[in-house]
């Protein structure tokens, strides 16, 4: 192999680097904008929501729909505290 062969070997392996990493690059790229479009249609619902039961409906069915789940609950705990409180009215004692 001559001289001049290696060097458009290396040339013609330098633009399909070039090529490869400029393919891989758009294709962040897209994923990315499809991500900011999901982020700004959810955050446009969720600021549109007039209740909390509505923010969490959203947020249920938008979790289920990115994790391509069957179906989506959301559970909500009481903290430390509110339970306490409930543990304690429900047993007649006042709290201050």
């Amino acid at each position: 192999m001559s001289k001049e062969d290696l060097q458009l070997i290396e040339a013609v392996s330098e633009q399909v680097a070039l090529a490869l990493e400029s393919a891989r690059l758009f294709d962040q790229t897209q994923r990315d904008a499809e991500r900011e479009r999901t982020i700004n249609r959810v955050t446009s619902r969720i600021r549109n929501a007039r209740s909390v039961d509505e923010v969490l409906s959203i947020a249920a069915q938008e979790l289920r729909l990115a994790t391509r789940a069957s179906r989506s609950v959301v559970e909500i705990l009481p903290t430390v505290d509110e339970a306490a409180r409930t543990d304690l009215s429900q047993e007649g004692v006042q709290r201050p």
